[in-house]
């Protein structure tokens, strides 16, 4: 697996003794596996309202960047596949930078109410903000918390990185949540 060699670096220490007296050298090997560090990338996902009652759209912002000092990230694929059908996402909405730069038309990979985007490798001091909305469409709702999660693949990490935004769901008579 090509994550597996990103995170782990084997090395070989050869010796080889020769002598008038050897009809053929002798040879021994030394491996070592020395454990690469992650690279620094963060991933933060936020949402512009905390309560909205049915039928209102919220827009999701999630961003990524990679520090400074951070070696390249191979293979960056975000994607938002947590939210419930009730809680449409507008497809339509779907905008992603890299850095102060967007990216039209966005290549998402769509699934019914879930996306992907490959952006590819990043490297120290690149970022990525993807903005959507999505909308409370079913009376269901009323009365929930719809947590929304963000995630981070890379072939340079050895786990997905998280973030996550809850939306609270009052109904049409504003009635806070029940916890």
């Amino acid at each position: 697996r090509r994550q597996r060699q990103m995170c782990i670096r084997d090395r070989v220490n050869t010796a080889v003794l020769t002598s008038d007296t050897l009809e053929d050298p002798l040879r021994a090997d030394a491996y070592v596996t020395i454990p690469l560090d992650e690279p620094d990338i963060s991933l933060h996902k936020s949402v512009d309202r905390d309560t909205i009652p049915v039928g209102d759209t919220v827009t999701y912002t999630i961003e990524a960047a990679v520090a400074e000092e951070a070696g390249e990230v191979l293979n960056v694929t975000i994607g938002d596949a947590s939210l419930p059908d009730a809680m449409h996402i507008d497809m339509a909405s779907i905008r992603a930078w890299l850095g102060d730069h967007e990216i039209t038309p966005v290549p998402a990979d769509i699934q019914n109410n879930t996306f992907s985007i490959d952006f590819g490798d990043l490297r120290p001091k690149e970022s990525i903000r993807i903005t959507y909305r999505a909308t409370a469409q079913d009376d269901e709702l009323a009365g929930t918390q719809v947590t929304n999660i963000a995630t981070l693949a890379s072939e340079s990490l050895d786990e997905p990185l998280t973030s996550e935004a809850v939306v609270n769901i009052v109904g049409e008579d504003l009635s806070l949540i029940h916890i």
